[in-house]
């Protein structure tokens, strides 16, 4: 039997943090939030870590987040989501969220972001999560889908929804 108290690795609102060759794995985090959880935050870089089975989220978004070359798996709800400004999300794996088994349709999945402006995802391997791979619902604002691949999602692999232009 393992439980975990803490329910995050990193948070606060400094700006310019790196996080870089970590294994961020089995937090408590609430739905909704993140192991990496950058509400609040700018301008941190996550990158060529693996954030894995953590309840919640592995990494939530902050204004002028980039995720760059990680393994986000086996998160219990989301692997990546929250919203933000200029997001850039490249060379990731994002593979087997959900496992907790949250209602994909409510947020659940790969990934989901809302109400970011210039959310950048390129060269993003989505898949076998229990829910869509990439999504952006709710009034997200320039966004650009280039070169991702996705295979065996529950739902879509790219989900554009009640949002502006991709």
């Amino acid at each position: 039997v393992e439980t975990s108290l803490q329910p995050h690795a990193f948070i606060g609102n400094a700006s310019n943090v790196i996080i870089k060759g970590l294994i961020i794995e089995k937090y408590a985090n609430p739905a909704q939030t993140g192991a990496i959880f950058g509400d609040g935050t700018s301008d941190w870089t996550i990158e060529d870590s693996e954030v894995r089975y953590n309840h919640g989220t592995g990494i939530r978004l902050g204004n002028g987040m980039s995720i760059l070359r990680n393994r986000v798996h086996n998160n219990g709800q989301l692997g990546i989501g929250g919203s933000g400004s200029n997001v850039l999300l490249q060379d990731n794996e994002i593979a087997r969220n959900n496992y907790a088994g949250y209602y994909y349709y409510w947020e659940a999945g790969g990934t989901k972001f809302f109400q970011t402006v210039r959310l950048i995802a390129r060269r993003n391997y989505l898949h076998d999560n229990a829910g869509p791979g990439l999504w952006t619902d709710i009034e997200n604002q320039q966004t650009l889908y280039e070169f991702n691949v996705t295979s065996n999602n529950r739902v879509a692999g790219i989900f554009h929804e009640r949002s502006f232009d991709a």
